[in-house]
């Protein structure tokens, strides 16, 4: 059996499909099924891009800063609730709420 060769992509051209599927009334799959592109390969493009350029160097991985919450100390005082998602992928988010 043949193995099937898909085109390699650069950045520039993941920018302008991202805009384009960002523009069109379609799903990301629907969308990445019309384009024969996979939908993986669109969500990990996605995924490096938004950062924006030049933010990370080519084939390394950014690991994400300290994110600042604030003070919660007033949430607490104010007996106010409070939730915190992170989504972490594969449909998985992690929930920590008070209140």
């Amino acid at each position: 059996m043949e193995k099937v060769r898909r085109p390699r992509r650069g950045e520039s051209v993941w920018r302008q499909i991202l805009a384009r599927q960002q523009q069109s009334t379609l799903t990301v799959q629907a969308f990445c099924q019309r384009e024969g592109i996979g939908v993986a390969s669109f969500y990990g493009w996605r995924s490096r891009l938004k950062c924006g350029a030049g933010e990370r160097a080519p084939g390394r991985r950014t690991s994400p800063g300290f994110i600042d919450l604030g003070d919660l100390g007033d949430l607490q005082a104010k007996r106010e609730r409070f939730e915190v998602r992170l989504e972490l992928g594969a449909g998985m988010v992690l929930s920590i709420g008070r209140g």
